[in-house]
């Protein structure tokens, strides 16, 4: 049987409409997570840790401190 795009996605508009609130819940808490960890390991992309600070210069701050202190020190050049 070969099923047409637009009755595949009536079809799969279908088995969605039935599906649990709470089985959809996971499957998209899924999928986000994936996007998520493969956004994080192939662009080095990380979400904002913007917890704990009281505003948003507090969070850019430490941000840029962190990355001050990682960095190898350099050599002034004579």
């Amino acid at each position: 049987m070969t099923w047409s795009s637009e009755a595949r996605f009536g079809r799969q508009r279908q088995t969605w409409a039935s599906c649990p609130d709470w089985v959809q819940t996971m499957i998209l808490k899924n999928i986000r997570e994936t996007i998520k960890a493969k956004m994080q390991q192939e662009h080095n992309v990380r979400e904002d840790q913007g917890e704990g600070f009281t505003d948003d210069w507090a969070a850019v701050a430490a941000e840029v401190e962190s990355q001050i202190s990682s960095r190898a020190p350099t050599r002034a050049t004579p």
